[in-house]
């Protein structure tokens, strides 16, 4: 989706704003979807080497060292507070150039629509919190784009969340969805779980009952996490959702990887540890175990650290759109409308 407002353009899917003269664009936007590229800005290749399921039309590179160069400036949806050593480093790269945070951008709204399928999620979630209280349930959810590629293994994930008797809400809104009908209806008339085509993702991480998100790590989802306090277990399929998923777990230490998942060369050698996945379904069994143990099991107070540290994390980030000295976001959107 692109939106054209005076000479800036503001395309969505690649988080970038590109005057028609090639003289401003986002630095986070690596791949565009060509038709939210205008043709004028001329910093697409025509010849995309990238191949992908999840990704319904041909993708194009942007070549990225050449639009550094000619850029007067950078916007991003990112936040400055999520990862302060990338935006020290983009705006020492663009020197007295403007490098903007805009981010983040999360809904202060009512909540879920009135619909039958909002109704029917907020129920569940209610009727959990009732029987099992506060941050007892687990949201999984892929997105609205990407889905687990080895079907054993997410069968296998979800055996080990029943095993443990968590309740789950599961988004099933990608067109990629490889549940059954006959085991979502199994799965449902459980009792303990929701598995819907679209879920209110928001209002699911703002409710009580929720504890945790089993999520793909795309940034979005990310994001309504942190803001949510809902730490997170991370499944990463594609995109930037790996080198989120490092972030998060590694860095930032608010969320554990999920790493027996992996496939093909995602088998081999961790970098940091040098030890190789087995990535079979007996090695998820046992990791998954581990991990919900810490989460909501016996071991919950590890769990509960990372909590903590995601806490911080939400407070820093809450402040970017303030009035105060912390609103760096609010400053730096508002001198950017100025500047047009």
């Amino acid at each position: 989706m692109s939106l054209r407002t005076r000479s800036w353009w503001a395309c969505k899917g690649g988080f970038c704003a590109a005057r028609t003269c090639r003289r401003y664009t986002t630095t986070s936007c690596i791949l565009k979807m060509r038709p939210s590229c205008p043709s004028s800005a001329g910093e697409c290749s025509s010849k995309c080497p990238r191949t992908s399921p999840f990704y319904p039309r041909p993708l194009t590179y942007t070549r990225h060292d050449s639009v550094l160069r000619a850029a007067d400036g950078a916007l991003t949806m990112d936040a400055d507070a999520y990862h302060p050593e990338a935006a020290a480093a983009l705006r020492a790269q663009f020197g007295a150039h403007p490098a903007v945070y805009a981010g983040p951008l999360i809904s202060r709204g009512p909540g879920a629509p009135a619909t039958p399928a909002a109704q029917e999620v907020q129920a569940f979630l209610d009727g959990q919190l009732r029987a099992r209280g506060e941050r007892s349930v687990l949201m999984i959810s892929f997105g609205s784009m990407f889905w687990p590629s080895d079907p054993a293994k997410l069968q296998t994930v979800l055996d080990v969340v029943v095993e443990a008797d968590i309740p789950f809400v599961m988004s099933c809104a990608s067109p990629f969805s490889a549940i059954s009908d006959e085991t979502k209806s199994r799965l449902n008339a459980s009792g303990n779980a929701l598995l819907a085509d679209w879920v209110p993702q928001e209002a699911v991480l703002k409710h009580a009952a929720t504890g945790w998100c089993l999520t793909h790590a795309g940034h979005n989802s990310v994001l309504e996490c942190i803001d949510a306090n809902v730490p997170m277990i991370l499944w990463p399929i594609d995109a930037d959702q790996s080198t989120n998923a490092i972030h998060l777990s590694r860095t930032l230490r608010i969320a554990y990887e999920l790493l027996e998942i992996r496939n093909g060369v995602g088998l081999g050698p961790i970098h940091e540890t040098g030890v190789a996945p087995a990535g079979t379904l007996d090695a998820v069994q046992m990791e998954l175990r581990g991990v919900l143990g810490r989460a909501f099991g016996s071991e919950r107070g590890e769990g509960e650290e990372v909590r903590a540290r995601l806490g911080e994390l939400r407070g820093e980030l809450r402040e970017a759109w303030g009035e105060g000295e912390g609103g760096v976001a609010r400053r730096g959107v508002e001198a950017f409308l100025d500047s047009l």
